[in-house]
């Protein structure tokens, strides 16, 4: 058996900017001494010259299915590509982490999608079709297959792959973690715009609580270009509802100024629709913040490795959500308590322990 400090790791990443290249660069860090990383999608030839130059015995895709084009037959690259992949490394170990798993019950959202809810609803007629795309033909020819969740292991199982382990989102580390609130309070909603994300929500959370609502912070700009329909409906609303002085849009946050949004944040909010392991949560977790989550499962799941290290209101509830808002603004107590939560999983999550999780994963694929 290879020790993990012997192992030589390609990892690929198929996106030049954005969540996903984020989250790997910092994951990678810890393995830097034993692993290259190929920040696109390489042509297998690139591949194989890599593996044979290095001498990598073990290679790590992140996988997104934006990333290879689509979630769709004809449209999703990447069972042509990675077959082609596999061809061209023989003997070498594939490993994925799968920052999308879309189970029996999934369904295409048709909340905020403008023009494309009716693509989207004749889609969803077809999904007994699909399914096959985004199981057998994604999954299941991978040696091992990381999810965030136990709620995602049994459809990754169901594919035919061999190995699934759970190896939780990793919370970033933070140097300069603010334990002050601001003065005037003010509440954060940090990611990209995407109907997923649920922006929508916000707004009409913010309607609901009338003139005594504090400022809100939509912290984030558009991932990708089909997201402009959605952004557009969430300025739209923003003005119809006459909140343009309560709700700022900043547009796309670098990284250095990250910090700087959740110092000034009373509250975080993350109400989102979906998630497959939100890292815009775990970057809010890490900040020590105060934290409102829809009751999604994989959000409930954190509070049971940790407990009291979020706050939940009932999913796509602007109402529910504008009356919690309301009660933790008005509970200093609550706030701290899940502030020292929040800090609490951090701890037990960060970045070097969950690289080390990788190479024990890794260690036990080459015995």
């Amino acid at each position: 058996m290879k020790t993990s400090s012997m192992i030589k790791t390609l990892w690929i990443v198929p996106e030049t900017a954005g969540g996903i290249q984020n989250y790997a660069s910092v994951l990678v860090a810890p393995l830097a001494h034993s692993t290259r990383i190929i920040v696109k999608i390489p042509k297998p030839a690139e591949i194989a010259d890599a593996v044979k130059k290095d001498e990598i015995s073990l290679i790590h895709l992140q996988h997104e299915f934006g990333l290879f084009g689509s979630k769709l037959p004809g449209l999703n690259r990447f069972p042509k590509w990675f077959a082609a992949a596999r061809g061209v490394t023989p003997g070498t170990k594939w490993v994925a982490t799968a920052h999308t798993v879309l189970d029996a019950k999934w369904r295409y959202s048709t909340a905020g999608r403008g023009w494309k809810s009716v693509p989207f609803s004749f889609f969803n007629l077809l999904l007994p079709l699909l399914r096959k795309n985004w199981l057998e033909k994604t999954w299941r020819d991978f040696d091992a297959v990381i999810v965030h969740s136990e709620h995602q292991v049994a459809t990754i199982r169901a594919s035919g792959c061999p190995k699934v382990v759970v190896i939780p989102h990793f919370v970033p580390s933070v140097e300069n973690r603010s334990v002050r609130e601001p003065e005037l309070p003010s509440v954060l909603l940090f990611g990209y715009f995407s109907p997923e994300k649920g922006q929508d929500i916000a707004i009409r959370a913010w309607h609901s609580l009338g003139k005594s609502a504090p400022k809100l912070i939509l912290a984030g700009g558009m991932r990708r270009p089909e997201d402009q329909t959605y952004f557009k409906k969430c300025v739209d609303l923003i003005e119809s509802l006459g909140l343009r002085n309560r709700i700022e849009i900043t547009g796309f946050v670098p990284s250095e100024q990250v910090t700087e949004y959740f110092s000034r944040a009373t509250l975080v909010i993350a109400p989102f629709r979906e998630t497959s392991g939100s890292g815009s949560l775990a970057t809010a977790v890490g900040h020590g913040a105060a934290v409102l989550a829809s009751d999604l499962a994989l959000n409930l799941e954190i509070v049971q490795r940790v407990p009291g290290s979020l706050a939940f209101f009932s999913s796509e509830s602007p109402e529910e959500l504008a009356e919690k808002v309301r009660a933790l603004l008005a509970d200093f107590p609550a706030r701290q308590s899940l502030r020292a939560g929040a800090i609490r999983y951090a701890e037990a999550y960060s970045v070097e322990k969950i690289a080390d999780l990788h190479q024990k994963l890794y260690a036990e694929i080459l015995q």
